[in-house]
């Protein structure tokens, strides 16, 4: 068995009905220049006892999880991250809340974000972050860098849009629609 099918068949244990990202960790020097090493993923778990959400912090090498983040106030889904702010965004949709976590402090920022979110992304320069809003059929395009102004520009789309995707150039956002099973 490779490498690779050991680390992935050790994340499918780690993250049985959960939410997984991979992110590319840098570590900044004195200098402010960003030196990338390892590989996290970062896992969304429930405790079925507590009921209650978590996030885990797994090495992608070994499979362990390092770090443990107890930060989540409600059932997520979905889940992206920021590689160049070395963020990870998630929504807690009943709540209707945008959620930031600085996964080197373990700092987390809320921001409300009307309609019932739902799906997210990150364009690849890290610049936007973008929400389905599943009850006002748009998507919310925030500024990373202010999330708290909210959204910059808000787009209609499809009938009960569920999930985004970004294009690698960053130029075309993908969102699939759950009402109009539409893309």
């Amino acid at each position: 068995m490779s490498i690779t099918n050991t680390i992935l068949r050790r994340l499918w244990h780690v993250a049985l009905n959960a939410a997984i990202v991979a992110l590319p960790i840098a570590t900044l020097h004195a200098e402010g220049v960003a030196q990338w090493g390892k590989q996290y993923a970062f896992v969304v778990q429930e405790d079925l006892e507590l009921a209650h959400d978590f996030l885990v912090k797994v090495d992608v090498a070994s499979g362990l999880v390092v770090r443990r983040f107890d930060v989540i106030e409600n059932g997520i889904t979905y889940v992206a991250s920021n590689t160049s702010r070395q963020k990870m965004y998630f929504v807690e949709n009943s709540l209707d809340r945008l959620v930031e976590l600085d996964i080197h402090s373990g700092t987390v920022q809320r921001y409300f974000v009307s309609g019932d979110p739902r799906g997210i992304a990150v364009t690849p320069d890290g610049s936007r972050v973008l929400v389905a809003q599943y009850d006002t059929d748009s998507l919310a395009v925030f500024d990373a860098n202010n999330l708290s102004a909210g959204p910059v520009h808000v787009v209609s789309v499809g009938d009960r849009p569920i999930g985004v995707a970004v294009r690698p150039d960053g130029n075309i956002a993908y969102v699939s629609n759950h009402g109009s099973h539409s893309v």
